[in-house]
């Protein structure tokens, strides 16, 4: 690992050498590796570790080990490769682990049945009256059609990165964080992070809540590297869909 300085800003600017396996031979190298690994069997959304976001104000995320086991860790570190929202609507009050009756995507149009007429139709979310603030069945802020962020979190040592599932009240934590980095001048795959937990109150009990940290910026090459792995890998990522009725952190 080598270490300079951007005369700019003065800010550390690290190449990672060995530390990120899929720099080794760019990601079509990591690629490769992974579909030998499976049998020539195609990559599936199953195939990636999930970390979501623990109930009741917890501070420790549950994260495997080599073994499968879960382990307590205050934090996870990481290049964030790729990011995407995605929302869910059921017209029960309490979802029975049936597939939402509205989904979406991209946040940005949901498909489905809104009304209990049985008919599916595409709906704009930004101007369904479920995605708006106030709407939560539990009281409080929320909405009641569940927005989530999903960020795959590419870890030192790994060739698939972690899916990473946040509730709208992380996502304001994030989204901060991000555009605090933007107005920078720095891309989200241009450095790593740490994040971790807090404990917050809110009409419905405590809940976690997300910290986000930059560790260090990383290498132009590196980025490049890390670009090339994304896009490769681009395909896979569209298709997982987090879990939507996973309601820690939602709170408010």
């Amino acid at each position: 690992m080598s270490v300079a300085k951007d005369p700019k800003t003065e800010t550390a600017i690290v190449k990672l050498g060995g530390e990120y396996p899929v720099l080794a031979g760019g990601g079509q190298h990591a690629v490769t590796l992974i579909t030998d690994s499976l049998g020539g069997a195609e990559i599936t959304p199953f195939d990636l570790d999930t970390v979501k976001m623990p109930a009741g104000g917890a501070v420790h995320f549950s994260v495997l080990n080599d073994q499968g086991e879960e382990d307590a860790v205050k934090f996870i570190e990481g290049i964030v490769v790729f990011q995407r929202r995605q929302r869910g609507f059921w017209l029960k009050d309490e979802p029975d682990g049936s597939p939402p009756d509205c989904f979406s995507d991209d946040a940005i149009t949901g498909i489905g049945d809104r009304t209990g007429n049985g008919e599916a139709s595409a709906q704009e979310c930004k101007t369904c009256p479920w995605a708006q603030w106030g709407t939560a069945r539990k009281g409080g802020k929320g909405q009641a059609c569940g927005l989530k962020t999903i960020l795959f979190l590419l870890r030192k040592g790994e060739f698939l990165p972690t899916v990473v599932s946040l509730p709208p009240t992380s996502l304001k934590v994030w989204q901060k964080f991000v555009m605090r980095q933007a107005s920078r001048g720095h891309a989200m795959t241009s450095y790593e992070v740490s994040i971790g937990l807090e404990k917050r109150s809110g009409p419905s009990g405590d809940y976690s809540a997300i910290k986000v940290t930059k560790v260090r910026d990383i290498s132009a090459d590196d980025q490049k590297q890390i670009v090339a792995y994304a896009e490769l890998l681009r395909s896979l990522f569209v298709k997982v869909r987090a879990d939507m009725t996973n309601d820690a952190g939602d709170g408010e």
